[in-house]
C-alpha cells in the first residue's frame, strides 16, 4: 500500500522558508562576526551602525518569510459566495506589512446587488479589513473598481 505524501506546494514552502532562514542566519552571523572583529581591533564604540545593520537584516528576513507565506498555495484559499452574492471580479493588492512591502496578492470581490454591498473574503481571512477603510458602494456599481474612490 502506497503512503500519501504531503501536497507539493507545502513541501516547497517549507524548503523556501528553510532557505530564507539559512541565508538570513548567515547574513546575521557575518554582521556579528564583523562587529566582533571591529571590537577586538578598535574596542567598543558606538553600536548604532551595528544595530542598524542587524535590524535591516532581520527585517529583510521577516519580509521574505511573510512574502513566502502570502504567496503560498495554502494562503490562496478558495472562497465561496454567501447567499445573494456573486463573483464580481478579481483585483490585486500590494500588501505592506510592518516589515515593508511583502508582495501582491489577488483576491475575488463578491457583490450582493440587493444589499448594495460587496467584500473581499480573502482580505477578511487575512485580517486586512481591519487595516483598510470600509467603503460603501454607490449606485449599481458591482466591480472591484468601485472601491477606487
Amino acid at each position: 500500500m502506497r503512503r500519501r505524501s504531503r501536497p507539493l506546494g507545502r513541501v516547497h514552502l517549507k524548503k523556501k522558508v528553510h532557505q530564507i532562514c539559512f541565508e538570513g542566519g548567515a547574513e546575521l552571523e557575518a554582521i556579528a562576526n564583523a562587529a566582533l572583529d571591529s571590537v577586538a581591533k578598535d574596542g567598543i564604540g558606538c553600536t548604532a551602525q551595528l544595530e542598524h545593520a542587524m535590524d535591516k537584516a532581520a527585517t529583510g528576513i521577516c519580509r521574505k518569510l511573510l512574502s513566502a507565506t502570502l504567496q503560498s498555495e495554502a494562503a490562496k484559499a478558495k472562497c465561496s459566495p454567501k447567499p445573494g452574492e456573486r463573483n464580481a471580479g478579481t483585483k490585486s493588492i500590494d500588501v505592506v506589512s510592518m516589515f515593508g512591502p511583502v508582495g501582491t496578492i489577488s483576491r475575488t470581490y463578491y457583490y450582493d446587488r440587493e444589499k448594495r454591498r460587496g467584500h473581499y473574503p480573502r482580505d477578511e481571512q487575512m485580517g486586512l479589513e481591519r487595516c483598510m477603510p470600509q467603503v460603501e458602494v454607490a449606485g449599481d456599481e458591482e466591480s472591484p473598481q468601485a472601491l477606487q474612490g
